[in-house]
């Protein structure tokens, strides 16, 4: 695998390009979702906030850059096409 500069560049102009913020706030959301899945904590979560999730995807947000090198991380390792 050969990840330098220029491939690295290349993955995240391409990131950039596909995925917008609010498609990457969406996959974000979903893994904050997966990771609290264990004790069900995400949905109560929701009941006790009372906004239908909103505070949620708020705080899923902190999910968005690790989510984005995810993204470029599959490119490099050819497991998505640019």
């Amino acid at each position: 695998m050969d990840v330098n500069k220029a491939s690295v560049r290349l993955a995240s102009e391409w990131v950039r390009q596909e995925f917008d913020d609010d498609a990457v706030r969406n996959i974000s959301e979903v893994v904050y979702r997966l990771r609290l899945e264990s004790g069900d904590l995400g949905e109560r979560m929701i009941r006790e906030d009372e906004d239908n999730g909103e505070k949620l995807r708020g705080r899923s947000g902190g999910f968005d850059s690790i989510t984005r090198d995810f993204l470029k991380a599959m490119i490099l390792l050819g497991h998505m096409k640019p």
